[in-house]
């Protein structure tokens, strides 16, 4: 039964856990600690120094390039990342693949340019469109609507108007380990408890910062590996339920940390040990170490763009 009170435990048990089975990216026991003591100090802190930094306009052009280059992007050279990422402006992302030379030898560029580009206007819309929008709450109610229109501005020029934001409807599996996402007829109804759920506990934590309650932070990090692993779960739409999820993901955090978040990052195989850690049994429960892996995930990578963007704000 797909219920509140199964996320609820599910919450509870996400921790940030030094036993769990380290991968290459992995912190030891020490580190992880120290992660967890000063991540609420430092991302406060950061984002009162990136709120006065008379370069934020460029940076937050910088973060939006990186997010919308994280994740599978398998055409994409490490010459045209670095020159979407520093060189360019966000917004030159359509003309940047001929600039670079890099356009012959990359396959459907301009599939590759509108993926890019549609990655950074949804940043812009749901995130925020400026740096200084980024810093504030989301006004906008974390919805299956909110959803359905993030997914939609994803896949906006790549596919049909009739599949923006329409949940599939053929039933699919998570390959080799016999778990059955969502029934189609069951993906609204789970969506909805999951986004409700996501919702209420994002309200309770955003209180908490507003106290500056340290655990805040920390709360907003195991909420969002909770919500990220069960939406791929859910899996709702038949593609683009990644870039979908981290746009989600991006917003949830967003009065946490700063900007859209990089959760793959130049590491993909910890990215994919973090989720394998998360795969869940044939009945549907957590695995072994239920999403603490994701959690741990998120914060080293919160971590990292804390300290590159701390160099970039003056």
């Amino acid at each position: 039964m797909y219920s509140e009170e199964r996320l609820n435990r599910i919450f509870d048990a996400t921790l940030f856990d030094p036993a769990l089975p380290r991968n290459t990216a992995w912190p030891d026991a020490y580190d992880l600690a120290t992660l967890v003591d000063v991540a609420a100090y430092d991302t406060s802190s950061l984002r009162a120094r990136f709120a006065k930094s008379t370069a934020q306009a460029q940076i937050y052009d910088t973060m939006l390039a990186a997010f919308a280059l994280d994740g599978r992007c398998p055409d994409i050279t490490p010459d045209t990342a670095r020159a979407i990422e520093s060189q360019l402006p966000a917004e030159n992302v359509l003309t940047v693949l001929s600039r670079t030379g890099a356009a012959h030898r990359i396959k459907n560029p301009d599939f590759v340019a509108r993926r890019i580009a549609n990655a950074i206007a949804a940043a812009r819309e749901f995130v925020g469109a400026t740096a200084e929008a980024a810093l504030a709450p989301s006004s906008e109610p974390f919805t299956v609507a909110l959803v359905r229109r993030v997914h939609s501005a994803m896949l906006r020029g790549l596919t049909g108007e009739e599949a923006l934001g329409v949940f599939r409807t053929a039933q699919i599996s998570a390959p080799g380990v016999g778990f059955l996402h969502a029934m189609p007829e069951q993906i609204e109804p789970r969506l909805s408890v999951l986004v409700a759920w996501t919702a209420a506990r994002l309200a309770e934590l955003e209180r908490d910062r507003e106290q500056e309650q340290e655990d805040a932070v920390l709360g907003a990090l195991r909420l969002g590996a909770v919500f990220y692993r069960e939406f791929f779960l859910i899996r709702p739409f038949a593609r683009a339920n990644g870039r979908t999820a981290r746009v989600l993901l991006s917003v949830l955090l967003k009065a946490f940390t700063l900007g859209p978040v990089v959760l793959v990052g130049a590491d993909r195989r910890a990215y994919v040990n973090a989720l394998d850690q998360c795969v869940p049994t044939a009945s549907g429960a957590p695995g072994k170490a239920g999403y603490s892996a994701l959690a741990v995930l998120l914060l080293l990578n919160i971590d990292k763009n804390n300290r590159r963007l701390g160099f970039a704000i003056d």
